[in-house]
């Protein structure tokens, strides 16, 4: 690997990054907000409700993930004017699917709730709407490598988030909150055009609108398929417990959305490379030089920030939301496996079958475990424990198999697994260990030590070049 190639990576990564972090930065202080003006229990309601939104992108056929991967793979091929005309069908075969599914939605509701469950199944119907435009157009971006431009419109997400959902959580309490799901993507995008940021023309081609959905509806049934598996845990807590649980497990989820940014805003880069690349040369082979920099730096750097956030947060929760100190324990456990990131190329590839065949698994073992350790009476605490494991059998997986179809050979993913896989996730257990006072702080200490001392020893034996930290 060449360190232009990381460099590059890096580069295309700062302004997403940066507004990632303000996008983060603003939604984990807007819970935190909420969680301590609505208390437990009405924020363990809005949690639920918010699963309609989780699911939301369903309505659009998988039209943002068809063109994330049509648009850069047609470009890649030099056909620049059929990937315009992609994103003119997709973008109003997408108008009309998500409108068509929320008014389904909010009609036969009607019949069933009123009240607040209403009200709030309506906000959360109309947030599809907008939401699937909004994310369209971040989509959009990312196929043309306009990282800079998707940069203003997250941070201008971020801005309306922090001002429209606080006032309103404060005049209007829960009612309030469930309106700015729905009035923050709206305002975005009336910036959005106002400024002209997505130049598109309603022409519905069905031709071109059908392809879009073969190739997108498929990656959003596994994009849906991994929010199940993520969200998964809400439903079992609610099923063997009851919403003043999953109260208290809302600080595991905001932990978990806070810390997933970070390697998310790397993702959203290099996904559109890879399908680039692909286009460009349809061999998985040299897909391998984008797609294992990000795994390698962010196992390397994850640890201690998580480890870091592991000795922050009860700190932050008994000083601003003691009510939620139940979910401290869940909130460390949850993090765990985001130490480290996983090698994909399965979705570039288009191995579908394979990628459904790894979440039901995932899928499964999170249930069993569940119930397992549910039958021990280890209360919420199981249920992260389940989700922990669970997730790392999933990155584990993926990469495995990525590796096999760039051509790795076995001692090469043996050698990459122990190094940037066991080593991470030993190294952020032994912050969680230390945090409930398991291990003495020179067994803290030691183990990230080591690991770092090595890595700083082969940099400097390399002249700091990136690709001495590649296993051979």
């Amino acid at each position: 690997m060449q360190y232009s190639s990381i460099n590059r990576i890096v580069k295309s990564s700062i302004y997403l990054l940066f507004s990632n972090l303000l996008r983060l930065s603003a939604k984990f202080f807007v819970q935190i907000f909420s969680a301590k003006i609505l208390g437990p229990t009405n924020f363990g309601f809005y949690n639920l409700i918010d699963l309609i939104t989780k699911y939301g992108p369903l309505s659009n056929l998988g039209v943002s993930s068809g063109i994330s991967r049509e648009i850069p793979l047609n470009l890649g091929k030099k056909l620049i004017d059929f990937a315009h005309e992609l994103n003119n069908s997709g973008f109003t075969g997408l108008l009309i699917s998500s409108n068509l599914i929320a008014l389904l939605i909010i009609v036969s509701s009607i019949f069933i709730y009123s009240g607040l469950a209403l009200y709030a199944i309506i906000m959360a119907s109309l947030s599809i709407i907008v939401n699937a435009i909004y994310e369209y157009h971040i989509m959009y971006l990312y196929s043309y490598n306009k990282f800079k431009t998707a940069s203003f419109v997250i941070t201008i997400y971020s801005l309306f988030l922090i001002v429209v959902t606080i006032s309103l959580v404060y005049i209007f309490n829960v009612w309030g909150l469930f309106f700015s799901i729905f009035l923050v993507p709206f305002l975005v995008m009336l910036v959005v055009y106002i400024k002209k940021i997505h130049l598109f023309s309603f022409k519905f081609d069905y031709r071109n609108y059908i392809s879009i959905i073969k190739i997108g509806f498929p990656l959003i049934i596994i994009g849906i398929g991994f929010t199940f598996f993520i969200t998964l845990d809400r439903i079992i807590i609610v099923k063997l417990y009851d919403i003043k649980q999953l109260g208290y497990y809302s600080l595991a989820i905001i932990s978990y959305v806070f810390i997933i940014q970070i390697p998310a805003a790397i993702n959203q880069v290099i996904y559109p490379k890879l399908n680039l690349i692909y286009g460009e040369t349809n061999n998985s082979e040299h897909l391998a030089e984008i797609a294992i920099a990000p795994s390698m730096i962010l196992s390397i750097v994850m640890p201690l920030f998580i480890g870091m956030f592991i000795f922050i947060l009860p700190i932050l929760t008994k000083k601003f939301l003691p009510e939620y100190d139940k979910g401290i324990i869940p909130a460390e456990i949850i993090m765990i496996p985001l130490c480290i990131f996983s090698v994909n190329i399965l979705n570039t590839l288009f191995k579908i079958k394979i990628l459904i065949i790894l979440l039901v698994t995932a899928i499964c073992i999170k249930i069993f475990l569940a119930l397992y350790l549910n039958s021990y009476g280890l209360g919420i605490d199981g249920i992260a424990i389940s989700s922990s494991l669970s997730l790392t059998f999933y990155t584990i997986a993926t990469t495995v198999i990525s590796f096999i179809y760039m051509k790795k050979n076995f001692f090469y993913i043996i050698k990459y697994l122990s190094y940037y896989f066991i080593i991470p996730i030993v190294i952020t257990l032994s912050f969680f260990l230390y945090g409930i006072h398991k291990i003495s702080i020179f067994t803290l200490l030691f183990v990230p030590l080591t690991y770092y001392f090595i890595i700083l020893f082969r940099l400097l034996k390399n002249n700091l070049n990136l690709n001495s930290l590649l296993v051979n």
